[in-house]
């Protein structure tokens, strides 16, 4: 409840995760983050080790001025600091030094496990019919790596294959299908709906050794954890057709209650007519 700089700091980096990860906090942690700025990096051809370094020291500073403790986070000065080093370090990358270069490659390379395509899933949805989407695995490393794909949502999903041993230099495709749904989703875009883990494994595993234990985070192995989101695409023109129908439909039950009504009035003299004349007759 005092206030000191130190809360100035908090809030800073408040500011800094919310730039970094497009969110108030990090839900998971940071590793999730890191592969969602490497996806982009690869799609638009700008990944380097540096870029990779400043995601991740971002995150770093940004979680160490949100300390509960407030002695615990950095000084100004600290951050000023970390981001020049970040600059002498690329201008030793520009200027080829292959030291530097090689040491920070190491740090990319620690991380370099499956590569997934989409991170975000996109499903055409429609009334009352399965949707699929596909997932896309790579293994561009020279090791064995074992994956298993986990619903983390209550609706009726079915993973083809849930789980797998990808060999050296290989690609899976995944089929994902939703069971047909009688209504509309109330969120059409739904965040971690799915989460795949993977870790390095021995040549010669059998597939029934594959199990949740292996992806537990006290195990001896590196485990890499990425939230897939998913979202519910509606067609225009299914739109358009769905609310012609619904238009349709209000039309036609105001019709038969004018028709029911006219059939009431013939014969009847107007001073007859009351409410529960109609109630008792219907």
């Amino acid at each position: 409840g005092k206030m000191s700089f130190k809360s100035d700091m908090y809030s800073l980096g408040k500011i800094i995760i919310e730039l970094v990860t497009g969110g108030k906090e990090i839900l998971n942690n940071s590793n999730t983050v890191l592969r969602r700025w490497r996806h982009r990096w690869k799609k638009s051809g700008k990944e380097t080790p540096l870029v990779y370094q400043q995601v991740a020291k971002c995150i770093e500073i940004g979680l160490l001025c949100q300390e509960r403790e407030p002695s615990k986070r950095p000084f100004i000065w600290d951050i000023i600091n970390d981001i020049s080093h970040m600059e002498v370090l690329n201008e030793e990358i520009n200027n080829a030094n292959e030291y530097t270069s090689g040491k920070i490659s190491s740090c990319l390379e620690e991380d370099d496990m499956l590569g997934i395509e989409p991170l975000k899933l996109h499903f055409p949805f429609a009334l009352n019919k399965q949707m699929s989407c596909e997932i896309q695995l790579t293994n561009e490393t020279d090791s064995y790596i074992a994956f298993n794909v986990q619903n983390m949502s209550p609706k009726s999903y079915n993973t083809q294959p849930q789980k797998d041993i990808m060999p050296p230099r290989s690609k899976c495709n995944i089929e994902i299908t939703l069971q047909a749904q009688g209504n509309v989703p109330i969120d059409m875009q739904r965040a971690n709906e799915f989460v795949v883990w993977s870790t390095k494994v021995n040549d010669g595993i059998a597939f029934e050794d594959i199990t949740k234990s292996m992806f537990i985070k006290e195990t001896v192995n590196v485990v890499d954890e990425v939230n897939l989101d998913v979202v519910f695409d509606v067609s225009g023109p299914q739109e358009a057709s769905d609310k012609i129908s619904e238009g349709n439909a209000l039309t036609d039950r105001a019709n038969e209650s004018t028709v029911w009504t006219k059939v009431m009035i013939d014969g009847l003299a107007i001073e007859d007519i009351t409410t529960n004349k109609l109630i008792k007759e219907a």
